[in-house]
């Protein structure tokens, strides 16, 4: 499930909410406000999407696609 648009904005937020202790896991220094945060991210073009099983969120995906001078277009992704 896609949790933020392509133009940063979050689309389903209780998702957002549920995806929150699974991201912790491997990324504990997230700061308090994980929605805010998370917001900040996808206005600067990163996008997520989680799986869910039984109406629970069990994996989260980061990701943002990007093009630079040294090796064109690149997909980069974070996956707890």
């Amino acid at each position: 499930m896609q949790i933020a648009g392509k133009n940063g904005e979050v689309l389903e937020r209780e998702w957002l909410a549920g995806a929150e202790a699974v991201h912790r896991q491997l990324r504990p220094q997230l700061p308090a406000d994980y929605s805010a945060k998370m917001q900040r991210i996808f206005r600067d073009g990163g996008e997520m999407c989680v799986a869910v099983r039984n109406k629970k969120v069990v994996g989260v995906a980061v990701y943002r696609e990007f093009e630079n001078s040294h090796a064109g277009r690149c997909f980069y992704v974070d996956i707890w």
